[in-house]
């Protein structure tokens, strides 16, 4: 059977030329800043601790497995070579079918653009489903200009798996440096696969990592795919995130799909502010699902949520927390198709509604953080 790369070559898969190209960890922090972990330098690429890790299984086996997938992941860096490549091995190969292969398992890389004095889409690394190791170049200016010009650039780890080991591979006589975001501190984005980056085509869709760029800011992704459940140990673990100026909690399409919600959400945030006891928190309800349109159960229980957060808010603000909310029922809001032409699946967004949520959380955080 023919295959469409039999047809047109601009589809098929090559073998990256090696030649005159050096292997770097990125853990080498005279070259590569690491963002979206404080655990990123112990080796295995993961968002919990190895220590966090033996806790939570006890809790949440399945938040100790999706711990050490890698949404969020990010290296900054500055480099004069003219081609970046990645030796990567997964902790598996892809297997989702809602997601691509890229999206799960592969790395974008973003490369800043002086003109638009913005971060700009550069290339993503198309390999072999079926595969857990594989190589791929992702810089293509060797093809177009070998002038060895320095530039800024930014890659992002696989959203929906982990990463045993990765390699970056520069041109043996080029010179790299770390580059810091602009500015300070961190943003922690708790909540479901949809803040995970379920099922955007690519890493740097996710919104989270939207923000990131948008912001030039840290967000760390704290998202977890069905298992938001707003366990008090999570927020304690959110929580030992330092630096942080801001919280956003999107977990309703986990936790607020049940009663969970109503019996963990109060004790999490208390678990999060033994940490940072005046560090803004932003309750973020779901996005609007295909089954809100027939589900009579689910519909009535969106609205009980809503009414509920509204009380905790007002609770903690007359307490003296500062504690805001922005509502999901508007992500989709100002067109005229219907708002589940916005997800891959009636749940998750596409690229476009990933990009959609990030403008409404964008707006939400300027106006907390004061950030013209």
């Amino acid at each position: 059977m023919r295959s469409i790369s039999d047809i047109d070559p601009n589809m098929a898969i090559k073998d990256p030329d090696v030649e005159g190209i050096t292997w770097y960890s990125p853990l080498n922090k005279n070259m590569f800043k690491a963002y979206g972990s404080e655990h990123f330098y112990e080796g295995d690429y993961a968002r919990l601790s190895r220590l966090q890790r033996e806790e939570v299984i006890k809790v949440s086996k399945d938040v100790e497995h999706l711990s050490k997938w890698c949404a969020g992941l990010q290296l900054k860096f500055k480099t004069n070579s003219t081609r970046i490549m990645l030796d990567v091995e997964l902790r598996a190969p892809h297997d989702m079918n809602n997601m691509t292969t890229i999206a799960q398992c592969g790395f974008d890389i973003y490369v800043y653009d002086e003109e638009v004095k913005d971060y700009i889409f550069h290339n993503a690394g198309a390999y072999p489903r079926h595969l857990d190791k594989y190589r791929v170049e992702l810089s293509v200016f060797n093809y177009f200009d070998k002038t060895k010009k320095e530039r800024e650039y930014i890659i992002n780890f696989p959203l929906y798996q982990g990463v045993k080991d990765v390699k970056i591979g520069l041109d043996s006589d080029s010179v790299t440096s770390p580059v810091e975001y602009k500015n300070d501190g961190k943003i922690v984005i708790y909540g479901t696969s949809i803040a995970e980056g379920g099922c955007v085509s690519r890493p740097g869709l996710a919104y989270t990592n939207i923000l990131s760029r948008w912001l030039d800011m840290e967000v760390y992704n704290q998202g977890y795919s069905g298992s938001a459940l707003l366990e008090p140990i999570m927020g304690d673990y959110v929580g030992q995130v330092g630096n942080q100026k801001l919280l956003v909690i999107d977990a309703e399409a986990n936790a607020g799909w049940t009663y969970k919600m109503k019996d963990n959400l109060e004790n999490f945030i208390i678990e999060y502010k033994k940490h940072h006891p005046y560090v803004p928190i932003l309750l973020v309800s779901r996005c609007l699902f295909a089954a809100d349109m027939f589900d009579n159960e689910h519909i009535e229980l969106r609205k009980f949520y809503k009414g509920f957060v509204h009380n905790l808010i007002e609770k903690y603000k007359n307490l003296g927390y500062e504690m805001y909310f922005l509502d999901g029922d508007h992500f989709f809001d100002g067109f005229k198709f219907h708002y589940t032409e916005f997800t891959v699946d009636g749940v998750h967004p596409t690229d476009f509604g990933s990009y959609l949520m990030a403008e409404h959380h964008l707006k939400s955080i300027k106006d907390i953080l004061k950030i013209e």
